[in-house]
């Protein structure tokens, strides 16, 4: 077993991963999509009480329940119909699909994924002003998330396995094409 442990600040306890900071924002997008298949399994139907002006018989309060229950369980009774005998007022109370349409909280939250985990945003949302901007961003990615952390595993590689045996591993990163083309026009 080879671990690999980030230093935190004390330089004693391994610090958050980046993949435990940008879990609180994963799990609202997760909750939001989660949101949304329920909202459409059950009809597209808002969270509602029903509401009665007498206090129903047991009999009767079971069966406008199971009546609704009918009503809101997806989309194969959507177009249903039923007659009952009670008054019943709905009251929605419950959020739907059009409260959801804030692209801005998506987008912040895809930032947040993205910023924990060191990518730069226009690599994930094409939102580079210009090729030349895409291609310093991607390096920067390289330079300054990739090779970090290459480096972090090959010391830990080294010093729990190969140099045990013997054995050293190096990686290249100069031989990687996005370098090779830095280079090239750093020679020209």
């Amino acid at each position: 077993v080879i671990y690999i442990w980030q230093k935190g600040l004390s330089e004693i306890y391994p610090k958050r991963s980046p993949a435990h900071a940008a879990l609180a924002a994963a799990n609202s997008l997760n909750a939001l999509d989660a949101f949304v298949a329920s909202f459409f399994s059950r009809g597209a139907v808002k969270a509602t009480l029903l509401t009665v002006k007498q206090q129903p018989l047991p009999a009767e309060a079971n069966r406008l329940k199971a009546w609704w229950m009918r009503t809101v369980s997806g989309m194969r009774n959507a177009f249903a119909s039923e007659v009952i005998s009670a008054e019943v007022e709905p009251v929605v109370i419950g959020e739907g699909i059009s409260e959801l349409s804030n692209t801005d909280l998506s987008q912040e939250k895809r930032e947040d994924i993205s910023t924990a985990l060191g990518v730069p945003h226009s690599l994930l949302m094409s939102d580079a002003a210009n090729m030349a901007t895409a291609e310093s961003d991607r390096k920067n990615f390289y330079e300054m998330t990739v090779l970090p952390q290459a480096n972090l595993i090959e010391r830990q590689l080294n010093a729990q396995l190969w140099m045990p045996m013997g054995l050293r591993m190096t990686f290249a990163p100069q031989e990687m094409g996005i370098f090779q083309e830095d280079e090239t026009r750093r020679a020209e």
